[in-house]
């Protein structure tokens, strides 16, 4: 088998780290993107190639910037020639009641939470291959205070992910929601950002029975890998 490109938006840190690593282990060549901390990113790179990826390409992206969505996409398959995976993890969190959010709080949300996974999905789709898959959340099944804008976001991926897979039956589009992750960017305890990267380097092998555009929800797999080991 061909090792795959593997493009992972918001892979500097976090789930979006751990999504490129687990990948890597599996020896396929790996696009890791950042905003601001290019450093993280090499090093993530660096880890990437210890586990064994083929190859590793570092390159900067703004979800909510269409220039620099259209560069990623230019660069990656200049360099490559397809996409086979693309994995939109980019988000933001703003946890306060809807009534203390600013507007520009609650657009930077909607703009790299839901425009942001449009925007790459579309720039990138014609020279995808194989699978996307869409970083929903727990919050994309029900509410919860003080994450209002974030919850409706998340639901906002679920309708563009199960609409996408009815347009293009040929690829393998899904939705995985994490639950409460222990990223790094919250001061909560959650799951180790492993073991949502477990769950979707599974999805995107065909591990899980979903129709196009389903659901994996972390939370209904993961007792089932702790079991295994994982």
């Amino acid at each position: 088998m061909r090792e795959r490109i593997v493009l992972v938006t918001g892979s500097s840190k976090g789930i979006g780290a751990a999504v490129a690593q687990r990948f890597a282990t599996s020896r396929d060549k790996v696009v890791v993107t950042y905003l601001r901390d290019a450093e993280s990113a090499q090093n993530i790179a660096r880890e990437c190639q210890r586990l064994g990826a083929k190859e590793v390409l570092v390159l900067p992206l703004d979800v909510t910037d269409l220039k620099s969505v259209e560069s990623l996409a230019a660069r990656v398959i200049e360099k490559f020639g397809r996409i086979d995976i693309l994995v939109n993890n980019a988000g933001v969190t703003v946890a306060k009641n809807l009534a203390e959010q600013t507007d520009g709080e609650i657009e930077k949300q909607i703009n790299t939470n839901l425009f942001g996974v449009i925007r790459v999905t579309k720039a990138c789709l014609p020279n995808i291959t194989q699978t996307i898959i869409n970083i929903g959340s727990s919050l994309a099944l029900r509410g919860k205070k003080r994450l209002t804008a974030y919850s409706a976001t998340k639901f906002g991926v679920r309708g563009f992910t199960r609409s996408l897979a009815a347009e293009r039956p040929d690829l393998r589009v899904l939705t995985v929601n994490p639950s409460l992750t222990a990223t790094g960017t919250e001061k909560t305890a959650g799951a180790p950002p492993s073991e949502v990267a477990e769950i979707v380097w599974r999805a995107a092998n065909g591990g899980y029975r979903v129709v196009n555009g389903g659901d994996v929800n972390v939370n209904y797999y993961r007792a089932n890998l702790l079991k295994r080991g994982y």
